[in-house]
Formats: C-alpha cells, sequence, structure tokens
C-alpha cells in the first residue's frame, strides 16, 4: 500500500456493510471487556449506531479506502447552532433490549453514558477514529487527523478539534502530540475502570485560533 492508493471521502450507503465489518474488528476487544456480544449484536449494535447518526445533522463520518475497501474511519461530532427536533434514537429501544437481552443492554447504556461527550459550540470531537488491523501503522491515521483539520479550519464556527484517549494507550496519545494535541484534562472513573480496563480518559485539544 502506498499513500497515494488511498482516498477519503464521505461515508455513502454503499460503504455501510464493509464499515461495519470494521468496527467490529476495531472494537470488539473493547466490547469484550465490558460486554459478552456476539459479532451478529454487534453488527446490529453498529447498524442502529449508524442510523442514529444519520439522523443527526451535527455529525459527519468519513472513511479511508484503498480501491473500494474501507480501511479506515473516523467520525466528528459537533453542537448545533440552533435548537432542533431531536431525531429519534434507535439505539435504546425495545428492539435493541431484544437483540442484547436485558443485562446486556443495561452494561451497553451504562458505557454509552459513561462515553458520552456533548460538544460545545465552538468544538469540533472526535467521537471516534479506527484504523482497520491489517492497516495499522501504514499511515491511514496521518491521513485522517490532518482531514479533520483541514475540516475545522474551513468552518468559522470551529476553534478547537478534541477527543478522548485512554490513558494506557500511549501509541494513540503520542500520535496525537505529533499533530500538536495537547492533554487538558484527565478524568478518571472506577465505572470506566471496571467496564473498559481503564480508570483514566484523558481528553485532548487542538485550537485552531
Amino acid at each position: 500500500m502506498s499513500e497515494t492508493t488511498i482516498h477519503l471521502e464521505t461515508l455513502q450507503p454503499q460503504h455501510t456493510p464493509a464499515l461495519i465489518e470494521l468496527l467490529i474488528f476495531a472494537f470488539r476487544d473493547h466490547f469484550k471487556q465490558c460486554q459478552n456480544l456476539s459479532d451478529e449484536q454487534l453488527t446490529h449494535l453498529f447498524e442502529k449506531r449508524l442510523e442514529s447518526a444519520s439522523n443527526e445533522v451535527s455529525t459527519h463520518r468519513i472513511v479511508a479506502l484503498e480501491d473500494d475497501k474501507v480501511v479506515g474511519t473516523l467520525c466528528l461530532k459537533w453542537k448545533p447552532e440552533s435548537e432542533q427536533v431531536k431525531a429519534k434514537n434507535v439505539l435504546f429501544s425495545k428492539e435493541m433490549v431484544q437483540v442484547l437481552g436485558k443485562w446486556e443492554f443495561f452494561k451497553f447504556a451504562l458505557s454509552s453514558h459513561l462515553l458520552k461527550h456533548d460538544p460545545a459550540l465552538y468544538e469540533c470531537y472526535i467521537a471516534d477514529i479506527a484504523v482497520h488491523p491489517e492497516y495499522q501503522a501504514q499511515g491511514i491515521e496521518e491521513r485522517l487527523i490532518p482531514w479533520v483539520c483541514d475540516f475545522a479550519k474551513k468552518d468559522a464556527k470551529f476553534d478547537l478539534i478534541t477527543l478522548h484517549v485512554k490513558g494506557t494507550n500511549k501509541n494513540a496519545t503520542r500520535l496525537y502530540e505529533k499533530f500538536f494535541f495537547k492533554t487538558c484534562l484527565q478524568k478518571r472513573s472506577f465505572a470506566r475502570s471496571i467496564l473498559f480496563g481503564d480508570p483514566q480518559w484523558n481528553y485532548m485539544t487542538l485550537p485552531l485560533k
């Protein structure tokens, strides 16, 4: 793979099956720490998560493609400039209780609450970033992060790019520091330690102005 073979574009419907496969690859271990979900359940979960995101005007997801293969992805969130009617959240529904089971649904709802971040008006928040295991350490992250910077700088309402990273994820922290992100807040939580195997999450910021 060379850098020129990778191109970035906004998520399209035809990318969804491959994107879900990538998200399962990337986050399966994360879920195993707090939940015992099958690949079938994870597939349904990510389908609903993407469906919910598609209803939000303040969310934007891109994919990194090699030819037609989805090898990376990144999702941005921000606060709407005006009050809007909230789209129905299909993640928290009776259907999801039936798919996951009551106990697993409870743990999913709790973990989602613990990881939730509501961006401020000026904030462009990286909600998730993932690269296919077979393509890690091949420079895809180095393509995704500059794309975010360009995206945010073109919009006058943003003056800050932010993200969260596990305290133990030193490789990711060093990567973001390479792009001048700095840790401005360290959050510690016993519940996060139980569910995700790490008590500390670092809130990192990159000022744009």
